[in-house]
């Protein structure tokens, strides 16, 4: 028996759409049972962000996709959280992150430290100098984190200075705190007087950056300095000359401000005898001469040697000295008449 093709096909179609009629198909989802949150806690320093995910789950544990999750911070005033869960650490203190899918929630920690600051060991900074004299001394003023983290990307620039450029000179021995910040100042071409400048001190990262530091440069007027010349005589006179050997030797300022209350003393070298070098200034005061007399009258034949120094306490150095050399040479015959130092 031979079957039509046609009424077949038709056949089975109606028996399909039959089938279908009786059967209901019916699609559920499956309930979130969980919500993981990665980190399990987190520690943020004030100003810093991070990041945090949630992973909704089934009873089974799997994780779901495409599930809505909803973010919220118990103390925004801590630490605040978007919808895309940023956490962003605004004061110090503790709250708790919470993630939310369906109905179901969890949580974690989060703890907010104190935010880096700059904190400077000292208020300003003194520096002396001398007009026309070197630089001074390296000041140094240490910088420390006054928070948590690491405090780094230090650095310093000069924001004013009074007089010329360039005498003020300022660089930190490390990016990163602790550290030190070194101040110098060079008088070279400043006159008399007092200068100041500001220098800020600034770090991406600090929460009271910049910061500001006063620099005071106290510029001096140079001490006195005593210059005798020449620095050496060569005196010379017969064996019992009634007329002393002399000459000057000029007493000048060679530093700044006014050289007064000069003094000389007189000491003398080797084993020969005392007290026939006299030296006497003009004025106690620069400029001046003094007058140096060696006296052959109670020496013997030989060389004596002797130091004049000529002193002040206005001065910044050390007494100024004159080197005397004297020869008294042998007397032949009778009373001697010549000058003194005069050759035979």
């Amino acid at each position: 028996m031979s079957t039509n093709p046609v009424r077949a096909g038709a056949l089975a179609v109606a028996l399909l759409l039959t089938v279908g009629a009786c059967e209901e198909l019916t699609v559920t989802t499956m309930p979130v049972a969980s919500v993981e949150i990665s980190p399990g806690s987190l520690t943020l320093v004030q100003g810093d962000q991070g990041t945090v995910s949630a992973t909704p789950r089934g009873s089974a544990g799997i994780a779901l996709s495409g599930r809505a999750v909803t973010w919220s911070s118990d103390d925004p005033s801590v630490a605040a959280v978007d919808a895309s869960g940023r956490v962003e650490a605004l004061e110090p203190g503790n709250t708790s992150i919470r993630a939310e899918s369906e109905g179901v929630s969890s949580s974690i920690e989060v703890s907010v430290l104190s935010g880096r600051s700059i904190v400077l060991g000292a208020e300003s900074v003194g520096l002396e100098g001398v007009a026309g004299g070197p630089s001074t001394q390296v000041a140094e003023v240490p910088v420390e984190n006054g928070g948590s983290g690491t405090l780094d990307h230090l650095s310093v620039t000069v924001v004013e200075a009074e007089g010329p450029e360039g005498w003020l000179g300022v660089a930190l021995a490390s990016a990163t705190a602790p550290t030190t910040l070194q101040v110098q100042g060079d008088p070279g071409e400043l006159e008399v007087g007092t200068y100041r400048a500001r220098l800020s001190i600034a770090a991406p990262r600090a929460l009271n950056s910049p910061v500001e530091l006063e620099v005071i440069f106290e510029v001096a007027e140079p001490a006195p300095v005593i210059v005798v010349s020449p620095t050496s005589l060569s005196l010379s006179a017969p064996q019992g000359s009634l007329t002393p050997a002399t000459q000057t030797v000029d007493v000048v300022n060679g530093g700044g401000g006014t050289l007064d209350e000069l003094e000389v003393e007189i000491s003398y070298s080797g084993s020969g005898s005392g007290g026939w070098l006299q030296a006497d200034l003009e004025d106690d005061g620069a400029p001046t001469e003094l007058m140096i007399e060696a006296s052959a009258r109670f020496l013997a034949p030989g060389v004596y040697t002797a130091v004049v120094a000529v002193s002040s306490p206005d001065t910044a150095n050390e007494a100024a000295e004159v080197t005397v050399t004297f020869r008294v040479q042998e007397r032949f015959g009778g009373s001697d008449s010549r000058a003194p130092g005069a050759q035979r």
